[in-house]
């Protein structure tokens, strides 16, 4: 047995009436009863487009309220139905649009499996497509690409590590950034250098380009306790919304969250690992003083 047998079956066709149906208020998808009688139409309107669909003969003539003396409806031949509505000019109104009978005929079997029932005056219509002109429907409030949320990092720098040296470290370590590289991020993509500025805050400086490349893969090596772990140092983050976000420009100044210094997070292959303070060597280089560390990826390095 395979992944498939578990999985739903896409209809196009199904799918293709549950878009229409959200596109007519009160339209809902059915199946036609066999023990129904149905005729086949074809309609038109003033703007020249034209359309299949069913209906329910019996309700309509319910609904129009025609009679005919001591003979009930459903035991007059279809036949003699159609040559009789013939001689009318028989219209529905679906969505405010007038829909002129042009062609009636008897159904021609198989029926489809489901249809569309559409709301109509008199009477509902049966379709498997109608055309999706404007409908008046107004959705819900629904999230624009404008709003969609954002994780913007201010990363300092990278670092690469021996897979064995991990098990080692503890709060008081520090983690050398070996490379500096103060960015603006979203995910993996690069967008802006950043500097220091005055009060807390940082101004972003030019637009990196798609195939900027910081960070280059070691020597591969044998033993995989050498292996080696990308290590990135992100010194703040923050939700923005993609309006936000094309606000952002050279010379934009960014304000810090406070003591953003003191909380730097340190990720491993991309994983939270640990929590620490950025410090000065007295060197000069700079690097984190490790204050916290994520237990569980301790773990599974052991």
């Amino acid at each position: 047995m395979s992944l498939r047998d578990y999985l739903r079956l896409r209809s196009n066709r199904r799918q293709a009436l549950t878009q229409l149906c959200a596109c007519y208020p009160g339209s809902e998808i059915a199946k036609l009863d066999p023990a129904i009688r149905y005729l086949h139409l074809q309609l038109g309107d003033e703007q020249g487009r034209s359309v299949l669909a069913w209906f329910n003969v019996d309700d309509w003539l319910e609904k129009m309220g025609i009679h005919l003396p001591e003979i009930p409806w459903f035991e007059v031949p279809l036949s003699y139905l159609i040559r009789w509505l013939k001689s009318f000019q028989i219209s529905f109104l679906v969505n405010q649009t007038d829909w002129q009978v042009t062609q009636i005929a008897e159904c021609i079997q198989p029926l489809p499996e489901e249809v569309l029932m559409l709301p109509a005056d008199p009477c509902p219509l049966f379709c498997i497509d109608w055309p999706q002109g404007h409908t008046g429907v107004q959705f819900g409030p629904m999230i624009t690409v404008w709003h969609i949320p954002f994780r913007l990092q201010v990363i300092l720098g990278y670092s690469q590590i021996k897979l064995s040296q991990l098990t080692d470290l503890a709060p008081g370590d520090l983690l050398l950034i070996t490379q500096m590289f103060t960015h603006l991020a979203i995910g993996q993509c690069r967008l802006y250098e950043v500097s220091y500025g005055l009060n807390q805050e940082i101004i972003v400086g030019n637009e990196l380009t798609k195939d900027h490349e910081v960070y280059q893969e070691g020597e591969t090596l044998n033993d995989w306790g050498c292996l080696p772990v990308n290590i990135e140092f992100v010194l703040d983050s923050r939700t923005v919304t993609l309006s936000e976000l094309d606000e952002i420009k050279a010379g934009t100044s960014l304000i810090l969250s406070h003591d953003a210094e003191k909380k730097i997070a340190i990720y491993l292959n991309k994983r939270l690992f640990a929590s620490g303070e950025l410090v000065v060597l007295e060197n000069g280089p700079l690097a984190v003083e490790i204050n916290r560390v994520n237990p569980g990826l301790i773990e599974e390095a052991e």
